[in-house]
């Protein structure tokens, strides 16, 4: 069964971001990752929100390779150079802490430095009590608790349903208009290099309304019981 996985030719050497690839998972549904720094070092985590994939943490990575840490950064299952599955049930929440937790312990991750911006953000606040024996901080930023209704608003919830529905979502639009810094060319092919072909991007669009997630909706106990 094809995996839909964006072909990886060129992304090797992509705009600061010379990093090996690592795979976990099987395939079709496997996560890609870097592991930069010392292995024996305490890790830091990264994880990305949606539009952008690991390649957000460009300019962070090499400032904490230099201050001694083990840093590794995972694309969403569905994001950046991660498999691209074509059941939109692997999509969800629950698939993505699922994998995230079933990546950790099999690193065997310990004293975890864990953060997490954006849709990062909330997938981190539970990975963090899924894998409380792991994780010894936490660092969130620009996201909110998914027991929180306070984050959920009428009209984010249509924009988040026209981006599930429509065939077309203009990737490098919304980077431009998240960002205050305007992006550079090889900046914004960076962003778009895992996304050659339209249908690859389904998981972002799918995942765009990130911020609409109520846990307690959840049918997944690994989800709604952490």
């Amino acid at each position: 069964m094809p995996n839909n996985r964006a072909d990886l030719h060129g992304l090797s050497d992509l705009h600061a971001y010379p990093y090996a690839v690592h795979w976990h998972g099987q395939p079709g549904t496997a996560l890609a990752y870097i592991d930069e720094g010392p292995s024996q070092a305490p890790p830091i985590v990264l994880l990305h929100s949606v539009p952008t994939w690991g390649y957000v943490f460009r300019n962070v990575i090499p400032w904490l390779v230099q201050a001694g840490h083990r840093v590794l950064v995972p694309d969403l299952l569905g994001c950046g150079r991660s498999d691209k599955p074509h059941d939109p049930a692997a999509h969800g929440l629950g698939a993505q802490l699922r994998g995230l937790s079933e990546w950790m312990q099999d690193l065997g991750l310990h004293d975890t430095t864990l953060y997490g911006q954006g849709l990062g953000g909330l997938l981190a606040f539970r990975l963090a009590l899924l894998q409380s024996e792991r994780v010894e901080r936490l660092a969130l930023a620009n996201t909110r608790s998914p027991l929180d209704p306070r984050g959920r608003n009428r009209l984010a919830a249509l924009g988040a349903r026209w981006f599930a529905w429509s065939p077309i979502y203009p990737l490098i639009g919304v980077l431009r208009t998240a960002c205050q810094t305007r992006l550079d060319t090889a900046t914004r092919q960076a962003y778009a290099a895992p996304y050659p072909q339209r249908h690859l991007l389904a998981t972002v669009r799918h995942l765009s309304g990130w911020h609409q997630w109520d846990v307690r909706k959840e049918k997944n106990p690994d989800v709604t019981q952490a």
